[in-house]
């Protein structure tokens, strides 16, 4: 496979330098919905806290294939996937009547229904979906903060922490760190990151007191800044704890053979660094 390489980015965007690590692997979809982990990171995993479901959970579900005993929790407030699946089977419903008036196909139908029996698969004992939005203050009852989150999952000190919640991390950082020591490893999905570049960039340094980057990738759903920076930038953080002094630090991404685009009708977006980060 071809390497692409882009045009290295200012070096005042040298803190976002990922690690290398030699033992990144992928869960969930081949395109969007998937990331690279540190395979050393996770085999004491006791949680998963996952932001934003909308229908894919083959992330989480990658996650409990490996470790059965793994609780999962997810958040989601938009899709509404209950635990009784009435959505999807009203789904299925629709989409019957669509075939009878030839308006779908069968294997659209069938889709429909694997979709049905796979959530009522993966839904039930130890893993557990939220129909409620992530958020810095409860202003409806539908809302949880991070205190509540973690309220939820008492005892659990290695935790992953996945985030993909339309912008919504910006608000919620700070107090996901309130909760550091029982973080192990966060992929967290940043959204408008020309419009937001302060709060990104400041978001960034908060939670690298604590954690490294080992892994970035742009969404190419979504352009880049002016500055050759993704606008959506898929972001792996690792605690310290994990990482050997003197790491050496990557210069070009994406890597070739694991990560894979987000829109697979489009080229991945390619970016370098044009300077070694520091150690921090």
């Amino acid at each position: 496979m071809t390497t692409l390489v882009g045009r290295p980015l200012p070096g005042h965007l040298s803190f976002l330098q990922p690690l290398v690590m030699n033992d990144l692997a992928r869960f969930g979809n081949k395109n969007d919905g998937g990331y690279l982990l540190p395979l050393r990171s996770i085999d004491n995993l006791d949680a998963l806290l996952s932001f934003g479901l909308a229908d894919n959970w083959i992330f989480e579900k990658d996650l409990k294939d490996r470790f059965p005993d793994l609780l999962i929790h997810t958040y989601d407030h938009t899709v509404r996937p209950s635990v009784d699946g009435k959505i999807l089977r009203r789904s299925i419903f629709k989409g019957l009547i669509k075939l009878f008036l030839f308006q779908a196909s069968i294997p659209e139908v069938y889709g429909r229904i694997r979709a049905y029996r796979e959530h009522k698969l993966f839904f039930f004992r130890r893993c557990t979906h939220f129909e409620e939005k992530i958020f810095n203050r409860r202003d409806n009852d539908s809302d949880a903060t991070i205190g509540q989150v973690f309220s939820r999952v008492p005892g659990k000190s290695n935790v992953l922490l996945k985030m993909d919640i339309e912008g919504g991390e910006y608000r919620v950082i700070p107090q996901i760190l309130e909760f550091s020591k029982a973080i192990t490893l966060m992929v967290i999905e940043f959204h408008d990151t020309e419009l937001y570049r302060e709060l990104f960039e400041k978001r960034v340094k908060e939670i690298l007191a604590d954690f490294e980057i080992v892994h970035l990738h742009g969404n190419n759903f979504i352009g880049t800044a002016a500055d050759g920076l993704p606008e959506v930038l898929e972001i792996t953080f690792l605690k310290r704890k994990f990482i050997a002094p003197n790491s050496p630090r990557r210069e070009v991404l994406p890597i070739p053979g694991l990560d894979a685009p987000n829109n697979p009708l489009k080229s991945d977006l390619p970016f370098a660094f044009a300077t070694c980060a520091t150690s921090r």
